[in-house]
């Protein structure tokens, strides 16, 4: 069982942290990934930590969001994650330094000193808002050029920055996102493997995967049995079938093979088993990627996953 999940675990890093492209290109993949998630509240459904559905809004509601950054390598020294709202309605409110506020103890890269205590003072923190994109923009680095220690285990277990967005009452109904810019001049980056002894250091731009928040305005109908309401292979509701789809369907199927509880709700599960064959397993996270090569490489309009494989939805989710 051990090496089953030593396999699992692999295999899970290996498609949330890769750029899917790269893999298939056979070229060097990016071993960097920039991930959002929202923290939980009564006011809204929220799933797989990173899609808010409210039914409706009444007042302004501000969410607190975190910023996690996955680094297969260790080798970062610089890390610059940009991030923007998708409509105008939506705005980020505050942005928390961690440097700054003193929460090294929920920070990614806090360190322990001599004598046992949080420091970060081989760190520099930086925060800008873009005037021409919009965009937010917080850089943590080194000042000595080495790479970033993780703090504890790893860093991805600890948000990189955490901020504030708010939804204004009057935001219409619809289908909203906070996401990783990716515009040229404004990127979400990271520089790996720092130059040393005085040399001048480089800050090569990765693909690094990257997943932000979505939000859903309005009445939320989806039940089981309603097939109109099922996006086969988006697990985890961001209208959107890609890498980070596949991880999830990898994370669940180490946890079934493991003895654990599911990590998926309903309509994502049902989302997963993109094989209809009542188990969720490597073969879907396959499948899933699969699909997302095609649709990132076609010119044209894109088939549903369930068309690309030629599949018949089973009668029960009809």
């Amino acid at each position: 069982m051990k090496k089953s999940l030593s396999m699992v675990s692999a295999a899970v890093l290996t498609v949330a942290c890769l750029p899917f492209a790269d893999t298939y290109a056979n070229a060097e993949p990016s071993p960097v990934r920039f991930y959002m998630e929202a923290a939980n509240s009564s006011k809204y459904k929220l799933i797989n930590n990173n899609t808010i559905i409210i039914d409706s809004l009444d007042e302004d509601l501000t969410i607190n969001g975190k910023i996690y950054f996955s680094d297969a390598s260790k080798g970062a020294w610089s890390v610059s994650p940009k991030w923007n709202t998708s409509n105008e309605n939506i705005k980020i409110t505050k942005v928390y330094d961690p440097i700054e506020e003193g929460n090294l103890a929920y920070y990614a890269y806090a360190e322990t000193d001599a004598d046992g205590n949080l420091t970060v003072s081989r760190n520099e923190s930086y925060y800008s808002v873009n005037k021409t994109y919009g965009s937010h923009n917080f850089t943590i680095k080194t000042n000595d050029g080495k790479a970033l220690v993780p703090f504890r285990e790893t860093a991805e277990n600890y948000p990189l920055v955490t901020f504030d967005f708010t939804i204004d009452a009057d935001t219409p109904e619809g289908i909203y996102e906070i996401f990783f810019t990716k515009d040229e001049d404004n990127s979400t980056r990271c520089a790996m493997d720092a130059a040393h002894n005085n040399t001048i250091y480089k800050f090569p731009d990765l693909a690094p995967d990257v997943s932000g928040i979505t939000i859903k305005i309005g009445k939320d109908n989806s039940s089981v049995g309603d097939a109109n309401k099922y996006t086969f292979g988006d697990i985890n509701l961001d209208d959107v079938v890609d890498a980070s789809d596949a991880s999830l369907a990898l994370v669940e199927y180490a946890a079934i093979i493991t003895g654990g509880t599911t990590t998926l709700d309903k309509i994502p599960a049902i989302n997963a088993d993109v094989n209809f064959d009542t188990v969720i397993d490597a073969s879907d996270a396959s499948d899933i990627l699969r699909y997302y090569a095609y649709t990132s490489t076609t010119t044209e309009e894109a088939k549903d996953l369930v068309d690309f494989f030629g599949r018949e939805i089973p009668e029960n989710l009809k």
